[in-house]
């Protein structure tokens, strides 16, 4: 996957002129892509120790082959993009970054999975998916010793594609793998790739919400209910209950902005974790901007691809008007 589209690596003519990244996601290098090619020094943050984001720690290989982003990412290394990889940006550091660059961009993205709200959520056991996705990414790429092993069991509640990768993950540790969705498989935005991978083997329970985590210390089993959905309410089908024996519970029911800690006491406002930005995707902070899915929340590559380059084009003219 290439990020520098508009000129030849190498061939840029450098201004004086620098802008900060905050978030090494598709947006954030796909601002970067264009705003090297328009000859500005580039520094790009992350808090995960290389750059790609969930292209690279989330979506798993079988789903998105890293090869092509890995390349793409290099390629912008070698072009003089400078990546400050592994910094959680707190407040102080972040206004560091904006005081020293003429123009910043946050593409922070969503990186806070939802907890499930249900008696028992908190039993050894029951792990958020993107959680998982990211520690075992980070264990095969040789940047933790940490592996989260799965057996037995496993349960994985949702039915968009982060309970689709998860389903591959836990494949590869286990053939007993339950899907619980609350709506229809043909409802789900990741509908195509549920067809590929329920010809594996896997359970999946449609109309189907987990209720209760039962079990003493770890999880054991799971209730379960049929619903309908009405909107985003279930109705819950009478007499339905089911228990189903678990070893695991992985939980994809979705992904939350997650903007840099205490950005709104730099003058940055944040409204349902979401910045505030005007038509040019300016933030009330001059000179900020945002983009990607911080922005518009969980979203498809192309979606987080195209708000960077948008981002990025609004930063290049707000730098030429300066």
């Amino acid at each position: 996957m290439k990020f520098i589209l508009g000129c030849r690596a190498g061939s840029v003519v450098t201004t004086s002129k620098k802008v900060a990244i905050v978030g090494a996601g598709v947006a954030g290098l796909g601002a970067a892509g264009y705003l090297y090619c328009k000859g500005y020094q580039l520094d790009v943050y992350d808090a995960l120790p290389e750059a790609g984001g969930l292209l690279v720690f989330g979506i798993p290989e079988e789903r998105l082959p890293k090869k092509g982003v890995i390349e793409g990412i290099e390629e912008l290394k070698a072009a003089g993009v400078r990546f400050h990889l592994g910094m959680r940006i707190g407040a102080s550091a972040l206004e560091n970054i904006i005081a020293t660059h003429d123009a910043t961009l946050l593409a922070t993205g969503t990186w806070r999975a939802r907890s499930l709200s249900a008696p028992g959520a908190n039993l050894e056991g029951v792990i958020t998916a993107l959680d998982l996705l990211v520690d075992n990414a980070k264990y095969r790429m040789g940047f933790s010793t940490n592996v989260r092993r799965l057996y037995g069991r496993v349960g994985i509640m949702g039915g968009g594609y982060t309970a689709v990768d998860a389903v591959i993950e836990a494949m590869k540790w286990t053939d007993q793998i339950y899907v619980f969705y609350r709506r229809t498989i043909k409802e789900s935005e990741a509908h195509a790739e549920w067809e590929s991978v329920s010809k594996k083997g896997i359970k999946i329970f449609e109309r189907s919400l987990v209720t209760r985590v039962m079990g003493t210390k770890r999880v054991e089993a799971v209730e379960v209910w049929n619903v309908n959905m009405k909107g985003n309410v279930p109705e819950f089908v009478p007499g339905s209950a089911q228990i189903f024996p678990l070893d695991f519970l992985l939980v994809a029911i979705g992904e939350e902005r997650t903007p840099p800690d205490c950005v709104d006491k730099l003058g940055i406002k944040i409204e349902n974790g979401r910045p505030v930005i005007d038509d040019n995707m300016m933030t009330t902070r001059r000179s900020v901007f945002a983009a990607g899915d911080l922005v518009t929340g969980p979203s498809f590559i192309g979606n987080a691809l195209a708000s960077g380059l948008r981002a990025a084009k609004a930063m290049d003219a707000f730098l030429r008007k300066g």
